[in-house]
């Protein structure tokens, strides 16, 4: 089965804020350029953030005069993949900057979720203030996943100011999109429960706020909330209690950083089997999706920078088709396939093998 989920995310946790510092413009330039064209302007930059060199670009729009700034905070933990977003942005108005974040792309250091990050997005911001092309009294700051975090970060809130500030961005999304006919779920938050990834983001979880979240969206449509968990390392109740519907992950083929070489999980379906029996015994039953089937592999870089014979090792056809016989042994209502755009890139590689069998598997 396939369905349509708008995920609702943010900081429903505590103590989200990093100790204060003195943020500063440092080393910054303006390098080659990655697009010109007639409404907009890329380029390469690179500055300096606690003496290291982070790498990002800059995306000016054509009109002239002096802009709205927006800050762009990438997701994921490798660098920028795509300008889509930042020309999108430049093309509307704003002058972008986005960093690659220390451990990322071409910047030094480590990466270390959220913490550095940070800074190293607060010290782009004050370069960003010095541009002859920005309005200093309009400033903005967006992210995605890992740059959602950042952002929360870098907005420095009491408590109480993030919550009315989450529960404002909840309200104005799903009053943006609740018209939507092929939107069927709400999931807020994502796995929120997992706190070991979490944690060094955005401190323990706030389940009083979590609760205020799903409560909220409740009022203001009628659509089930989807409440999601970790496939591998979830206990699965407490997710399980609070939607109406229920998600986790599913991950067989990984690569892990902190032991530097890719494993397999050793679990069976039955793993799985087990542990939704055991909810829906305890607590009743309710649908429950697989939303994220890892179809792609799982590198340390981004793809574009990982030879394909590195990717097909750790997602080859003969692995995708074992993880999709896994998930139909599990018993789940139905799967949501993570690796689509992977599956095309390949496809344009002359490696159109998983394209293909997704064709078959979609029919």
């Amino acid at each position: 089965m396939l369905f349509a989920a708008l995920f609702i995310a943010a900081c429903s946790r505590t103590e989200c804020s990093l100790e204060k510092k003195n943020y500063e413009c440092s080393g910054f330039s303006i390098n080659e350029v990655l697009v010109d064209n007639v409404t907009l302007t890329v380029s390469e930059i690179r500055y300096q953030s606690e003496g290291l060199t982070i790498q990002g670009v800059l995306a000016e729009p054509k009109q002239g005069g002096k802009r709205p700034l927006l800050l762009y905070n990438h997701g994921g933990k490798t660098g920028l993949q795509s300008l889509d977003w930042i020309n999108m942005l430049a093309q509307n108005g704003y002058v972008v900057l986005a960093s690659e974040f220390r451990g990322e792309g071409g910047s030094e250091g480590e990466i270390e979720v959220v913490l550095g990050e940070t800074t190293d997005a607060l010290n782009l911001l004050e370069c960003g203030k010095q541009l002859d092309s920005v309005d200093e009294s309009s400033l903005g700051v967006i992210g995605f996943s890992h740059g959602g975090g950042i952002t929360v970060q870098a907005m420095e809130l009491s408590d109480e100011e993030r919550k009315q500030e989450l529960f404002e961005l909840i309200t104005l999304v799903v009053n943006r999109y609740k018209h939507y006919d092929n939107i069927i779920y709400w999931q807020v938050e994502n796995e929120p429960f997992l706190t070991g990834f979490s944690r060094a983001a955005c401190g323990d979880l706030d389940k009083e706020t979590l609760d205020e979240e799903i409560a909220l969206v409740k009022s203001l449509d009628d659509r089930p909330i989807l409440i999601t968990d970790s496939g591998e390392f979830g206990d699965w109740f407490r997710a399980y209690s609070r939607g109406d519907v229920f998600g986790t992950s599913l991950y067989l083929y990984v690569w892990p950083r902190s032991i530097g070489f890719p494993i397999r999980y050793p679990i069976t379906p039955g793993f799985f089997r087990i542990k939704n029996n055991l909810v829906r015994l305890i607590l009743g039953a309710k649908p429950s999706f697989v939303v994220e089937l890892s179809a792609e592999p799982w590198l340390l870089e981004p793809i574009v920078e990982t030879p394909i014979d590195v990717q097909l090792d750790r997602m080859g056809i003969d692995k995708f088709n074992k993880v999709i016989d896994f998930s139909a042994k599990t018993g789940f209502n139905g799967f949501y396939l993570w690796g689509a755009e992977w599956w095309y890139w390949l496809k344009l590689q002359d490696h159109p093998e998983h394209w293909e069998r997704a064709q078959e598997l979609f029919k």
